[in-house]
């Protein structure tokens, strides 16, 4: 038995070995296919003037639309993911499908274009520029640099990290620089006027630099809410988030609000900064409004106030515990909440749980008792969500800022008293509340009435805009941006002053 096992178990590790080449060989020759019709498609594209959108999410692709409805013509251009669970050889069959549907299509519209970026990465080495020397010596400055961070009463501890650190970041530096090989071979090809992205992290802010060195423009269009801190513990996160939110390897910014162009002014911000008003936040008609919330009203059987909590759930992996809830708190926050909602018969809660892995709705319900008045939401757009909202309940997330920039009033609770980032008016049990944009409960005895309170204050009352004139701008501010587009449209390729 035990020869028998040894005879099968080298016959399989045979038919392995000769398998392998066969199927590499395969993979080869879809990537070589894929990789020549998508370098035609750019071919074409960059005939014409192109925008490059380097993530689709975010409504960067109704931005695209806004921008090609001023501009007939332009052609937006956005990278195609590749899944994480899907193996190379059908990733590469998604590309030939994808270009399929591109042919087939008898009318192209005003849709995003998808085109693989990672096809475009060197296959050798050479190519990739990886020489391990120069990356060991980028690693070698920064310890130069940074080493002095890592010490604590006179002791340094940097011989302790040294080495792990070095791990760590080498693996990122290799990943970095042959993706930024791909990207300049993308851009070169392509040639397009813009490249936007929504943040400025690892890859992003390596579009912005590759583009820079091509003389091509990039705007970040930061999707966070920004905010100059009020301490200096806030002072130490926000800066944190700001970076990841914007940095000057973009040479543009938008504001999106007047929270942005503060921020970034507080941050010293060097480039240009484009105050823009809602390019990528919700946004919808009084029409559409009125037409979700009647459909909701059905749903619930009864005509109702209703509150969208939509935290920013800390994954397991978080370590920002100031500007963020842990999940024990945000768990204890929530059974404050429903317990207070579960004895306002006029009232019902939409818990919008946060896209990612830090809680679910399942969960949900096995740890805490819900309401007949809650429904715990995890399909849909915000943006549907937010259009049913009277108030919008947050600790300290976008959807504040949602929220605020389409006129709909925010309560910060915050059970722990240390994060009123808004300068929100200050909620307690037995003084009046007065109509506003932002509330801040930070004590769970005022919750029941305050939240009474704040309802009945805005209901039956016309929102007055002059309120949330330190959340939105007043005046239409997107020609701004079309503008700033027309210009890099008009320029030149590689001739911008980037």
């Amino acid at each position: 038995n035990r020869l028998n096992a040894r005879v099968i178990a080298q016959a399989q590790e045979g038919a392995v070995e000769k398998k392998q080449p066969r199927d590499d060989w395969k993979k080869r020759f879809i990537k070589k296919v894929a990789r020549h019709l998508f370098y035609l498609r750019l071919k074409t594209l960059s005939t014409k003037k192109t925008v490059f959108i380097a993530a689709p999410s975010y409504n960067l692709d109704r931005l695209s639309r806004d921008i090609q409805a001023r501009y007939p013509g332009v052609a937006a251009v956005a990278p195609l993911p590749m899944p994480s669970h899907l193996p190379a050889r059908n990733y590469l069959r998604l590309c030939l499908k994808e270009m399929k549907t591109r042919l087939t299509r008898k009318k192209p519209g005003n849709s995003l274009i998808a085109v693989p970026v990672d096809l475009f990465t060197p296959d050798s080495s050479k190519e990739k520029n990886m020489d391990p020397n120069r990356i060991r010596e980028a690693y070698k400055i920064f310890a130069a640099a940074h080493h002095q961070q890592f010490i604590h009463e006179g002791c340094t501890f940097w011989e302790e990290f040294d080495e792990k650190v070095e791990r760590d970041l080498m693996e990122t530096l290799e990943w970095l620089i042959s993706g930024a090989g791909s990207r300049k071979r993308f851009l070169e090809i392509l040639k397009p006027r813009l490249v936007m992205s929504p943040v400025s992290t690892a890859e992003y802010q390596s579009w912005a630099e590759v583009s820079g060195r091509l003389g091509i423009p990039a705007l970040v269009i930061p999707q966070k809410t920004l905010v100059k801190p009020s301490n200096e513990t806030a002072g130490i996160e926000e800066y944190y988030i700001g970076r990841a939110q914007v940095t000057e390897s973009f040479a543009n910014a938008a504001a999106q609000s007047p929270l942005v162009s503060d921020y970034l002014q507080w941050a010293g911000y060097k480039g240009n900064i484009i105050e823009t008003g809602n390019l990528i936040f919700s946004r919808y008609t009084p029409e559409k409004r009125e037409e979700d919330r009647a459909r909701f009203y059905k749903e619930i059987g009864a005509k109702k106030k209703i509150i969208v909590w939509a935290p920013s759930m800390k994954t397991r992996k978080s370590r920002r515990f100031y500007v963020l809830e842990s999940i024990d708190e945000l768990l204890s926050a929530m059974e404050d909440v429903f317990q207070v909602v579960a004895r306002l018969s006029d009232v019902h809660l939409i818990f919008r749980i946060h896209p990612g892995e830090a809680i679910g709705k399942a969960e949900i319900y096995t740890l805490l008792e819900v309401p007949g008045n809650v429904t715990v939401s995890d399909r849909g757009t915000f943006e549907e969500v937010l259009s049913l909202a009277d108030l919008v309940i947050s600790y300290s997330s976008t959807a504040a800022q949602e929220a605020l920039i389409n006129l709909i009033p925010v309560l910060s609770y915050d059970k722990w008293n240390r994060y009123n980032h808004l300068d929100a008016d200050i909620v307690r049990e037995t003084e009046p509340v007065r109509a506003a944009a932002t509330y801040y409960i930070g004590n769970k005895k005022y919750l029941a009435a305050g939240i009474r309170r704040i309802l009945d204050e805005h209901t039956g009352r016309e929102v007055s805009a002059e309120l949330f004139k330190d959340y939105r701008f007043f005046e239409n501010k997107t020609g701004n941006f079309l503008e700033f587009v027309g210009g890099c449209l008009s320029s030149p390729v590689g001739n911008s002053n980037s």
